[in-house]
């Protein structure tokens, strides 16, 4: 059986992803600033923008999860498992790419992909 999909999809899709880079980014942003550290926030303010704006979306949500476990982990009680959490769908995007709305899609174009 052949299945084709987009690897940038459009669409509804495409809107999704762009709604879930921005709530992730959202979190991690808000985790940064309520966080006793602070040296975190330049960095975590950096892969927020790259998820808002779907540049290397793969290693920002990586970074993501990462920053968001760190600052869960630091922050503690609900909102540190909060911000913690956000970290899986930081691994989401890792996995899942950025979409069509995206500065990744524009620098590497929209492919069909067809799986055997």
């Amino acid at each position: 059986m052949t299945k084709s999909f987009f690897q940038y999809p459009t669409g509804t899709v495409g809107w999704a992803l762009l709604l879930l880079r921005c709530s992730v980014a959202a979190a991690l942003a808000a985790g940064a600033a309520i966080s006793a550290v602070p040296w975190i926030e330049a960095p975590v303010l950096l892969v927020a923008a790259a998820l808002i704006l779907g540049v290397l979306t793969r290693a920002a949500g990586l970074a993501g999860l990462v920053a968001a476990g760190l600052i869960g982990a630091e922050i503690g009680g609900t909102a540190g498992l909060a911000v913690g959490l956000h970290g899986i769908a930081a691994l989401a995007l890792s996995m899942i790419g950025a979409g069509g709305y995206s500065i990744d899609a524009r620098r590497f174009g929209r492919r069909v992909i067809t799986l055997d």
